[in-house]
């Protein structure tokens, strides 16, 4: 149904007779350039379709709200040397990227989501050749194969896209909002030397936080020690020796000043704990405001509960024996009452 909606148990089976699939507008999409018009619903006309989406190198994006996730699809054909060496029979694997999170906000959906996904992390089966320890006779398949496409030209074709991709996830160029400060953690000792320009390494700009930021920093702050005090020093205690950086205040002026690291920092985790406070709060089915008052609450019973069941195989031995010797209750059940008045049962 529309708006994500569905109906009840009791008048489902009436609305799947009655109402499903009625009144359906068709919808006037074209017709796509690589599907012709002759389209024959085989197998060797899925087959060749998919051939030529891969040739094309055709990316799709998919969304499962079942499943709470979204990724991209691009379909990649195997390496003839893997065929051979590692006797893998299948022509076309998928290569799954920009993996996305899209649960939903109700705690027992997101349950539900967890378990399908779950269940469909299986392994992907794909078309077969027939042999894995020989080069493969077109004549056996009645449809295109990637094998007999890796000549010298297509290979070229291929290599030219493939570098176009790997070129494309790393940025080229700097964001226009460009921060300097990366919201990751920050070793104390790169904090004063994070330069307020943008860093170029190999003529590649450098995201800050990534792993080539980190490699140049490290370069960056190991440039300021003298050369003999790289290598370690201990004390006659065998303590290490912390090394003394030369002074910079010479060059202060291009990095970021320190302060403004450190409030960046501080800030990074206030939010990391608030989020940690919202996830746990919404676990216990609260919000963050009065999470302390019901964790407070469910403490509370919990100990109440635990005295409660500590106390009273005692207090009723006690009672039985009172009973045998004609022994009076009443100091008994006092203190009965004032533990139970103590702990709110």
């Amino acid at each position: 149904m529309s708006r994500h909606r569905s109906a009840c148990i009791i008048h489902q089976r009436t609305f799947s007779k009655t109402h499903i699939f009625k009144n359906i507008k068709k919808k006037h999409e074209p017709k796509s350039e690589h599907i012709p018009t002759d389209f024959i619903n085989d197998k060797s006309s899925h087959t060749n379709l998919l051939y030529y989406r891969w040739l094309n190198g055709k990316s799709k994006r998919i969304t499962s709200r079942r499943l709470g996730i979204s990724y991209d699809s691009n379909i990649h054909a195997r390496d003839p040397s893997t065929t051979f060496k590692q006797g893998n029979r299948h022509m076309y694997q998928k290569c799954l990227s920009n993996f996305q999170y899209n649960l939903s906000p109700n705690l027992w959906t997101q349950k539900r989501q967890n378990i399908c996904f779950k269940r469909t992390c299986l392994p992907v089966r794909h078309l077969l050749y027939k042999h894995s320890d020989s080069i493969p006779n077109a004549d056996d398949y009645p449809f295109l194969v990637p094998y007999f496409t890796m000549d010298s030209n297509h290979k070229k074709q291929i290599m030219t896209k493939l570098t176009q991709a790997s070129s494309s996830t790393g940025p080229s160029a700097p964001p226009n909002n460009y921060n300097p400060i990366p919201d990751v953690f920050i070793p104390k000792k790169y904090r004063d030397i994070i330069p307020k320009d943008l860093i170029y390494m190999n003529d590649r700009y450098v995201t800050p936080g990534s792993r080539e930021w980190f490699t140049y920093m490290y370069n960056v702050d190991e440039s300021y020690y003298p050369p003999e005090s790289r290598t370690p020093r201990y004390n006659a205690k065998g303590k290490y020796v912390a090394r003394t950086p030369i002074y910079r205040s010479e060059v202060v002026e291009n990095y970021v000043p320190s302060h403004i690291v450190e409030k960046s920092q501080l800030r990074r985790t206030e939010k990391l704990k608030a989020d940690a406070l919202t996830k746990e709060a919404a676990y216990h089915g609260t919000t963050s405001k009065y999470y302390n008052s019901h964790a407070n609450i469910v403490r509370s019973v919990t100990n109440a509960s635990n005295s409660f069941h500590e106390c009273m195989p005692k207090y009723l031995a006690k009672r039985q024996q009172n009973h045998e010797f004609g022994f009076s209750n009443a100091t008994l059940d006092k203190n009965l009452n004032k533990f139970l008045k103590n702990n709110n049962i």
